[in-house]
């Protein structure tokens, strides 16, 4: 965990030797965003207006989206309570339902 001033992010180095590098950082902190302006907490809608067309994938019961336009960024999203059982988290058109935010933001390398 690394700070910077009162934020807080998750960083995950290659490996434990001397040379190792960043692969993979994460925050669910509402005072950082990306440079186009992704932040934890902003509406799905939103997300969609910054970084494109969304796509969604259910992993351990969570709901997580991607974009094409953004290959490197991961995101954990919220969905309101009671509105979609495990299994069946992938939205089906038109889209998710009012309330689902973005819960964390994952930045990994490409590579």
């Amino acid at each position: 965990m690394v700070r910077f001033g009162s934020a807080t992010v998750l960083v995950t180095l290659t490996d434990t030797s001397d040379t190792a590098t960043a692969y993979y950082l994460s925050t669910s902190d509402t005072s950082l965003h990306t440079l186009d302006g992704l932040r934890v907490g902003q509406s799905v809608a939103d997300v969609n207006t910054k970084i494109g067309p969304l796509e969604f994938l259910e992993g351990e019961c969570g709901l997580y989206a991607s974009s094409k336009r953004r290959p490197s960024l991961g995101i954990h999203l919220t969905t309101p309570a009671d509105s979609l059982e495990c299994g069946n988290l992938v939205p089906k058109p038109p889209a998710l339902p009012p309330g689902s935010r973005v819960a964390e933001i994952f930045l990994h390398s490409a590579a």
